[in-house]
């Protein structure tokens, strides 16, 4: 009879859990998030979206413009703009130069032709104008250009930035007139853009044209005494043209983000839970050495842009992908799992309500 010390014990298999997730798992839901990603920024730069508007920057006033309709009627001088070029575009700075042409058609035995000559275009900064070229049809019936190029700079809104459209005013007032003297007229029509103008990563969707009066109040207790000078806007809508902007801000904080994501895929056993602290803080680390980056080629704003949430919403993410391996084996695979998951989901209903491409 053997004795009972001699019968080897039955050793009954214990169920671990590698507190991992699967590599592949990860890599599939990567794929899926940078496809979503990819679709949601292609429809959102198929449609064009300006926050700059003509009365906001050029102070239009429809009050001015009812209050001198009501008055006798008073010369008009039609006018139009040959844009020959625009160079040295800085959208990130709201600055370019432009060479125009800018024309006047009016009867001169009404309207002094010298009067006419002293426009201004509001926020430019006039390097050069040339005389008065003047033909004349006959002795009522005057035409007369100038050539001025200018350098700009305009109040850009880049609320929308990396994915901003912008619209360019050329604003033109003539404040040696006003509502008493002579009024403007103009159409998109007087409007020509010379084929050969190539602004580096925009295009020109479409011009418009628009008249009015600026309005400048004297006295606030006497409104009859409210000078109203003519004015004309020339607008061009610009719409970004390729992706490159938007993948050097998007792409790396995305690279960061499925990186800190991988430290679900190691077991935080032993040695290797510290292993995985340190790539959780090395991510988060990467993260905020690459908002330096942004800063550098993003407009400098007193708001947020869509930059900014996004850099957020990643660093945020980051430190719950942080917080979670700092549990350790505290927390399971499929806990992970489902962890992965969210984020994931989380990652494209953000961009998706950031961007909206349905706009």
């Amino acid at each position: 009879m053997i004795p009972e010390t001699m019968i080897p014990e039955t050793v009954t298999p214990q169920r671990t859990d590698s507190h991992t997730v699967n590599p592949w798992f990860q890599v599939v839901l990567m794929l899926i998030t940078s496809l979503a990603v990819a679709i949601i920024i292609y429809f959102t730069l198929q449609r064009f979206q300006s926050f700059e508007t003509h009365k906001s920057t050029t102070s239009l006033s429809e009050k001015a413009v009812l209050f001198v309709s009501q008055k006798a009627e008073v010369p008009v001088i039609e006018s139009g703009v040959f844009v020959r070029d625009i160079s040295n575009f800085d959208s990130v700075h709201g600055k370019f130069s432009a060479d125009l042409l800018v024309w006047f058609h009016f009867n001169p035995s009404l309207i002094s032709p010298e009067l006419v000559g002293k426009f201004v275009l509001e926020r430019a900064e006039e390097k050069n104008r040339s005389d008065a070229i003047v033909q004349v049809s006959t002795k009522d019936d005057y035409v007369v250009k100038y050539y001025v190029r200018l350098n700009y700079a305009l109040p850009f809104n880049y609320v929308e930035f990396p994915v901003d459209d912008h619209r360019i005013n050329f604003v033109l007032t003539n404040y040696f007139l006003d509502s008493s003297k002579a009024r403007f007229e103009t159409s998109e029509k007087f409007i020509i853009l010379n084929p050969d103008i190539q602004i580096e990563g925009w295009k020109i969707l479409q011009k418009s044209a628009q008249v009015g009066y600026l309005e400048s109040p004297v006295s606030i207790d006497s409104p009859e005494k409210t000078i109203y000078y003519p004015r004309m806007v020339f607008g061009f809508d610009l719409e970004r043209d390729g992706i490159r902007q938007v993948l050097s801000t998007v792409l790396p904080l995305l690279v960061i983000f499925f990186t800190a994501l991988f430290t679900f895929a190691i077991n935080p056993v032993d040695t290797d839970y510290y292993n995985v602290i340190a790539l959780s803080v090395a991510s988060v680390m990467a993260l905020i050495a690459y908002r330096f980056v942004i800063e550098t080629v993003s407009p400098a704003t007193g708001y947020f842009t869509i930059s900014d949430y996004i850099f957020l919403f990643f660093l945020i993410l980051t430190l719950i992908i942080l917080f979670i391996n700092t549990l350790g084996t505290k927390i399971s695979s499929y806990q992970k799992s489902v962890m992965t998951v969210l984020l994931h989901v989380a990652t494209i209903v953000v961009f998706a309500l950031l961007f909206r491409p349905w706009l």
